[in-house]
């Protein structure tokens, strides 16, 4: 599991793994490419504490910026996931509680 935090310019991947294990990141390799209106960006993302991932670029956050970000953790096959971090959700496809 990927989950993507963008602050500013910079950018914070955390791995979990079943029921939310951390999953160390040391030795992984990823990067994340960063479209915003009509820019592309690339971002080297760098193991950081346990079970992350950061870098910072040179891309501005724009609500209709998307991220696909590439994960290859030691000894595993790549995996790629795409966000839309600062995308509003839109009241029909928020979840109603009953």
């Amino acid at each position: 599991h990927l989950e993507l935090v963008v602050k500013d310019i910079a950018m914070m991947v955390y791995v979990t793994g079943n029921k939310d294990a951390k999953v160390a990141t040391k030795g992984a390799t990823a990067s994340a490419t960063v479209l915003a209106g009509k820019n592309t960006s690339s971002v080297k993302l760098e193991p950081r504490g346990e079970n992350a991932l950061a870098g910072s670029g040179g891309f501005q956050p724009a609500p209709d910026m998307k991220v696909v970000v590439s994960v290859t953790l030691p000894g595993q096959t790549p995996v790629q996931a795409r966000f839309t971090p600062l995308e509003k959700l839109k009241p029909s496809a928020k979840a109603s509680a009953k």
